[in-house]
């Protein structure tokens, strides 16, 4: 997960929690993100008599059986909505990070027998990267037999209603960077133009995914189909796509994620959230996403991506050149071509 591991990269994950609640809280949350806000927590470091600030973001505890990597038999079971809800978010946010362990598999028990599985998506940290970094999708959902199946009325419904300028005017309003929400201007085009043209969430992974996942030794050998098709727009506007850009100047160096001795904590509730946070009392379980900003100093995540690989969007010519290019490509199956 190249883009996510640079020095002056790390940071945004907290911002990006917010951003896949905020997305989905915009559409009475059809993909079930649970609330999340972003806070901080203080620790006071006695052996120095100083006092330390982390900011992160804070997630409402999900009870749930446990995640689907631990029990695989309930993913079966879910209805294909299920896993639809989660794929269709994953798409909208190029989520790099979409393993099993990553949704929660809640169980409705009824009275007669007929338990209901719920899927629950947790953990978004690693997404909407900038969109020259479209390399590594990740999508465990794409091997499971729900996510050959068509999507129904409802769900293209709510694709069709999806509005990429108010999602970007939402992205902005907790600071992301202007070329990650190029992604999510992209990424949610291409989904609402395959879907128009009766591709399933199957097909859509593909689209979005390189034939090797990373790691592999030929993954950077071919290139996905959405990557070909935004170099192909890019070419018919003139515009020049640099896949994988990055700062000549970045310096390397190792970060240490150990967990350190935070001390006497107290988190406080500085969250961007009007009327919906939820309170969160002592005694409730919550998630704590500490990898956000350095903790000496207040420094903005956003401006460091920016620093590092530049805050310029594509011109706005070019997405609606690579929405004719998805249709184009979508309508004639073309796609299929660049698949290996």
């Amino acid at each position: 997960i190249y883009y996510f591991l640079q020095k002056k990269v790390i940071g945004g994950g907290a911002k990006r929690e917010r951003a896949a609640y905020v997305l989905d809280k915009l559409y009475f949350g059809f993909s079930k993100v649970p609330p999340t806000l972003l806070t901080q927590v203080t620790s006071h470091d006695t052996t120095k008599d100083r006092t330390k600030v982390k900011r992160g973001s804070l997630q409402r505890y999900c009870p749930s059986e446990g995640s689907a990597e631990e029990k695989p038999d309930l993913v079966f079971r879910a209805k294909c909505t299920e896993v639809h809800r989660i794929g269709i978010l994953d798409l909208r946010i190029f989520n790099t990070d979409r393993h099993a362990g990553n949704i929660l598999c809640q169980l409705n028990k009824k009275r007669d027998g007929k338990d209901e599985v719920l899927l629950i998506p947790i953990d978004h940290a690693l997404s909407l990267p900038d969109y020259r970094f479209l390399g590594e999708a990740y999508f465990d959902w794409v091997y499971w037999k729900q996510s050959e199946e068509k999507f129904d009325a409802n769900t293209l419904e709510y694709i069709n209603k999806i509005d990429v300028h108010k999602d970007a005017d939402a992205l902005r309003e907790i600071n992301i960077p202007e070329t990650c929400i190029a992604t999510n201007i992209i990424c949610t085009t291409a989904l609402k133009v395959g879907a128009s043209f009766g591709l399933s969430l199957y097909d859509l992974g593909a689209v979005f995914q390189r034939p090797f996942m990373a790691g592999h030794p030929d993954h950077d050998k071919y290139l996905s189909p959405l990557e070909y098709m935004i170099i192909i727009a890019s070419e018919n506007v003139n515009f020049e796509y640099d896949i994988g850009a990055q700062s000549t100047s970045l310096e390397e160096e190792e970060h240490d994620n150990a967990n350190s001795d935070m001390g006497e904590m107290q988190v406080l509730a500085t969250s961007h959230m009007s009327d919906d946070s939820p309170i969160v009392s002592k005694t409730e379980r919550v998630g704590i996403d500490l990898n956000s900003d350095n903790e000496e100093e207040e420094e903005d995540d956003e401006f460091d991506e920016g620093r590092v690989f530049g805050n310029v969007p594509p011109p706005e010519n070019l997405y609606q050149e690579l929405e004719q290019v998805f249709r184009e490509s979508f309508m004639n199956e073309k796609w299929r071509e660049w698949l290996v």
